[in-house]
């Protein structure tokens, strides 16, 4: 619940400075002494002759504040160079271990859980009244990431203190969210271990100008809201037993983020050396989730990782007929969202009787990335108006399910993809640019772009003395929109070109392989759906007035790219 603010307040009145800068810097669990360490760490272990239960937990819960700002009604009548700096440097990390044996029943359970709930945040007060040499917002939460934990053996002693190196500090490497979950049991009659590894955040970047502000500079106007972060959830559950060994199981993220830069509705913008809002989130994803089970005669093993993201990125000039933007350089209004993800999710059981093992991922992507000049405001740029948004999703996925037994032995993993992406970029209804401005450089350039690639590989085998059976599935479902478009009575004129592009490809590789070996039957099976809706438009509506010396282009291109393969043995 840390609160880092640097600020200056409400209806100040600068009359002359130099260079001004309000800075607010944070930063969790980052300095040299902790690089091998985490916020939270549980450790636990039992033995007993009959029954033995051992449970881990580590939790971090984060809600912080990172903010800068020039409040409400400020004034500055002359100044340099002014920055209004949010910046977070943070690694949350949990770790929990748990092992039990038990001469009956054995029993381990590990939660490791992380929370983030934080806001980074630069604003420029509604009302304020700005005139310097350049005025830069900037709010960015920055990704981190450390090595994993060292093995280095070169003395006997090392080798003794491997046990204790295995339990501190991340095991594979560490980012900005981290947890690892690792159980395990034995028993001469049932063990039974879990494992469970969450990671969950909200956070919130952002970069405003307040409503009726007036800014004047002879430099650029720059609002940057970015999050670049990345999340490694990592659980394993292993059980050995006489009789029945169970372990299961499960990989989450969770991921919310908001990151906008805006300018609010009355604003006037006056800034000689360009106008730029930049709102970028950028994920970096990874799930690895293992469970093992081995029975004399049952061993069942189960593990299901999940990923849900629902990330919005969005650069935007608010709805106002009197919002003023006015440049003699370049006009930029652009956002980015793009998530990069690596799933790998195994579970392998082995028994003397009966052995199952099954192994799913489950991935829904609902991110929104968003560009534009809202209704009825008048802007004019001497050089390049650029109004864009671009998303990506990059998807890799790795599902097992495999099974050994005497008698019976089943194997089976699914991997599920549900996509719906919005991606848009727009000049809104009764937008004036550059309209009755001298025509010279000025060009033009609205487009959104959203690329879409999947790559899985999920396997299902079995082999029993009797019957083994392998099955191996891959739906996905992908409702995607791509828009970029110019609004209905909107007035745009330009000395170059003017472009409304809209660019969406889906590349889909899907292989699934099911195995099958028994001494009497065997049995397998393998199959690959995915199901595309795009919506690509590129387009002017009704009523728009143009005036270019160059050319005129609209153009909308959707492409698709898919290898579907199943294999059967």
């Amino acid at each position: 619940n840390n609160s880092t603010v640097a600020s200056v307040g409400d209806n100040v009145h600068v009359t002359r400075a130099g260079d001004m800068t309000v800075a607010a810097a944070s930063t969790q669990n980052t300095s040299a002494d902790f690089a091998r360490k985490l916020a939270a760490e549980g450790v636990a272990g039992a033995s007993a002759s009959k029954v033995g239960v051992a449970g881990a937990f580590a939790v971090v819960v984060s809600n912080a504040q990172t903010l800068a700002s020039i409040g409400n009604n400020a004034r500055i009548d002359q100044a340099g160079n002014i920055r209004i700096d949010a910046t977070n440097t943070s690694m949350l990390g949990a770790k929990a271990w748990a092992a039990a044996k038990g001469g009956s029943v054995g029993v381990g359970a590990s939660v490791a859980t992380v929370v983030s709930d934080n806001a980074y945040r630069a604003t420029l007060g509604s009302g304020a009244q700005v005139n310097a040499g350049s005025l830069a917002l900037n709010a960015e939460n920055r990704k981190v990431s450390t090595p994993g934990v060292s093995l280095d053996v070169s003395s006997v002693d090392d080798v003794k203190n491997i046990p204790d190196a295995l339990t501190r500090g991340p095991l594979i490497g560490g980012t900005n969210y981290y947890t690892e979950a690792v159980s395990g049991a034995a028993s001469d009659k049932v063990a039974v271990a879990g494992a469970f590894a969450v990671n969950v955040f909200t956070d919130k970047t952002e970069t405003a100008i307040g409503a009726g502000s007036k800014v004047t500079t002879t430099g650029e106007v720059a609002l940057t809201a970015r999050n670049d972060t990345g999340a490694t959830s990592m659980a394993a559950a292993a059980s050995v037993a006489g009789k029945v060994g169970v372990g299961v199981s499960a990989a989450v993220v969770k991921s919310e983020n908001d990151t906008r830069s805006h300018i609010d509705a009355g604003a006037d913008v006056n800034g000689a050396g360009g106008i730029r809002l930049a709102a970028e989130n950028v994920q970096d994803v990874n799930l690895i989730g293992f469970s093992g089970a081995v029975g004399g005669k049952v061993g069942v093993a189960g593990v299901a990782n999940v990923l849900l993201s629902k990330n919005v990125a969005e650069a935007s000039v608010a709805d106002s007929a009197t919002t003023r933007l006015r440049t003699t350089g370049n006009l930029t209004v652009e956002a980015k969202n793009a998530l990069t993800a690596l799933d790998i999710v195994s579970g392998v059981a082995v028994g003397g009787s009966v052995g199952v093992g099954v192994a799913a991922a489950v991935h829904t992507l609902e991110n929104d990335t968003r560009a534009f000049i809202g209704t009825g405001v008048q802007g004019t740029a001497g050089s390049a108006t650029r109004i864009a948004a671009q998303a990506s999703d990059d998807l890799t996925t790795f599902a097992i399910g495999a099974a050994a037994a005497g008698s019976v032995a089943v194997g089976g993993a699914a991997i599920v993809n549900v996509l719906n992406g919005k991606t848009e970029a727009y000049i809104g209804d009764g937008v004036q640019l550059n309209k009755g401005a001298t025509l010279a450089q000025q060009s033009v350039d609205v487009s959104a772009s959203s690329d879409t690639t999947v790559f899985d590989v999920v396997v299902g085998a079995g082999g029993g003395g009797s019957v083994g059976g392998g099955a191996a599935a891959d739906v996905g479902v992908l409702s995607k929109s791509t828009q970029a478009w110019i609004g209905g009575n909107a007035w745009v004129e330009a000395g170059r070109n003017l472009t409304v592009k809209a660019n969406s490809q889906e590349d889909l590789r899907l292989t699934g392989i099911g195995f099958g070996v028994g001494g009497s039957a065997g049995l397998a099976g393998s199959a690959a759906v995915f199901t595309l809706t795009t919506d690509t438009q590129a387009r002017i509506d009704d009523g728009f007035s143009v005036r270019v010396r160059g050319s005129a282009l609209v153009a909308a291109d959707g492409r698709v790219t898919r290898w579907l393969d199943g294999v059967v043995v």
